[in-house]
């Protein structure tokens, strides 16, 4: 793919963050935010079509990634439609956006558009979600298909790794291990932990070799929560014992959880030059670059408080 601009819509979030980061290296990006302003980034408002069409207009992407997603799955489930204004009912005039502009869209999926009966899950498996935030994604992912030529559909399971905005699995954990908090765990769920670092890495390669269609893009080992929470334990010399397991069930979950889940990762895998990371190494590399990434987002906090 030529080095043409990039648009990666939901810079300011947990993948989109690591996208920015990893993509403009060798290409130039644009990249926005909703709420999460940070140093860098333009605003959109995906539900105000105009702004997106001023935004298409400025950009011209050749590219455009869209991680932005309403994905407290929660919250998804609470109020369906209200978080379809953002998770669904955008797509229709971002894909007309996409395909008058001649882009390939990436977009970024779930494990959720399965039910969890059978997986780990191939690319090809039957969909058929359990939760509201699996029916969103999975009504997007055939919007595109319906719509576009030019797409990769990227779904991952389970992503950690430091974060600007302290949301996903590890950081909270660790938070809580830290603090010498007892931890519920399920027992019951079985996912493929993804290291964000190496994901990103992953989306780039797929991205850079013109690859389309649907991909699954995950760390290479099924673990159960509860084990993969040992293991965070484990490598950053936390006590393991705070771990305290249990059925999904008992967590008292507005949202269904898949339980077999996770993603076989055979068709991404044949196309890369690299493997993708197993759990222990993920968060070996974590605990390595803890001091960097604080450092990062500190100087991000201070930029974003100075252009406040």
């Amino acid at each position: 793919m030529n080095r043409r601009e990039t648009l990666i819509i939901g810079a300011s979030g947990f993948v989109g963050w690591y996208l920015m980061t990893a993509l403009r290296q060798d290409r130039p990006v644009t990249g926005t935010y909703t709420h999460h302003r940070l140093p860098g980034l333009i605003s959109l408002d995906m539900t105000d079509t105009e702004n997106m069409r001023r935004v298409f207009d400025q950009v011209q992407p050749e590219l455009v990634l869209c991680p932005a997603r309403h994905s407290y799955v929660e919250g998804v489930e609470r109020d369906p439609e209200g978080t379809r204004k953002f998770n669904i009912h955008p797509f229709s005039p971002l894909l007309e956006l996409v395909r008058s502009a001649g882009s390939c869209l990436v977009f970024f999926s779930t494990e959720y558009v399965f039910d969890g009966t059978a997986g780990p899950y191939s690319e090809d498996a039957p969909t058929n979600p359990i939760n509201e935030y699996g029916r969103q994604k999975l009504a997007v992912e055939r919007m595109i298909q319906s719509a576009l030529e030019n797409y990769l559909i990227i779904r991952l399971s389970a992503p950690y790794g430091w974060e600007y905005q302290n949301k996903n699995f590890v950081v909270n954990l660790l938070r809580d291990l830290r603090a010498e908090k007892p931890v519920a765990v399920p027992c019951d769920q079985i996912v493929t932990p993804t290291y964000i670092v190496n994901f990103v890495c992953a989306v780039k390669a797929l991205v850079v070799t013109g690859c389309t269609g649907v991909y699954h893009v995950a760390g290479s080992e099924p673990m159960v929560r509860t084990e993969f929470a040992k293991l965070v334990a484990e490598v950053f010399d936390l006590d393991s014992t705070l771990v305290r397991p249990v059925l999904t069930s008992e967590l008292n979950l507005l949202a269904p959880r898949p339980v077999s889940a996770g993603l076989k990762t055979e068709r991404a895998q044949a196309r890369l030059g690299f493997r993708l990371t197993p759990p222990k190494e993920g968060l070996k590399a974590m605990r390595a670059t803890e001091a960097e990434y604080a450092a990062c987002f500190s100087e991000l906090q201070r930029k974003s408080c100075e252009s406040d």
